[in-house]
């Protein structure tokens, strides 16, 4: 696994958190375009005091591999790269290893507590816009969204496959409930 640890000047120990990018064949900056904001977010808060070690997804580094194997998983993707990387910043002298946190970006966000739950040292969790929606619907969205960035028959052809891959999950019926409405009681109203 290859990454970045940034480090705040001085000699610490400094609260430290592992970076995790969306969904995708992300590097350690999360490039999109021009855009790197895991390298933006790295240096930011090591400005502020805390250790970030962000580094290169599998599905960028090893795609073929990725692409090619049937049972990859969300979970597989993240999880174990994921858990090597908060022990080894554990193992940064300039880092307070009781400190180390996660903090994951969409599908990032989504799988932080799966790491958190995995690594018992994980100190605490950052959701930043985590899906809220099934991993199947984010996954065509978000790939949608990357083919419309660099559009071309590659792009359309990858959409394609994504969007053939990915099962339609079932949605349950929705029925509002609506709670029974009670009377306050006296000594429950607001003085």
């Amino acid at each position: 696994m290859a990454g970045t640890v940034t480090v705040p000047r001085g000699d610490g120990p400094w609260p430290g958190v592992v970076l995790l990018s969306g969904g995708g064949p992300f590097d350690r900056d999360a490039t999109s375009g021009p855009n790197k904001p895991l390298k933006d977010l790295a240096w930011g808060l090591a400005s502020r005091g805390v250790a970030v070690l962000r580094h290169d997804k599998v599905t960028f580094t090893h795609a073929a591999e990725v692409t090619a194997a049937d049972d990859f998983t969300m979970t597989r993707e993240y999880v174990p790269y994921a858990v090597a990387a908060v022990r080894l910043l554990q193992e940064e002298p300039r880092v307070d290893s009781g400190r180390v946190f996660v903090a994951g970006h969409s599908m990032g966000g989504k799988v932080a507590p799966r790491v958190a739950e995995t690594e018992s040292s994980v100190a605490g969790v950052v959701i930043l816009a985590g899906d809220a929606e099934p991993m199947q619907r984010a996954a065509v969205r978000v790939v949608g969204h990357l083919a419309a960035l660099d559009p071309g028959p590659h792009s359309e052809a990858v959409l394609a496959e994504i969007t053939r891959r990915a099962p339609r999950p079932s949605r349950p019926p929705c029925h509002p409930v609506r709670p029974e409405r009670k009377p306050l009681a006296p000594a429950d109203r607001a003085a």
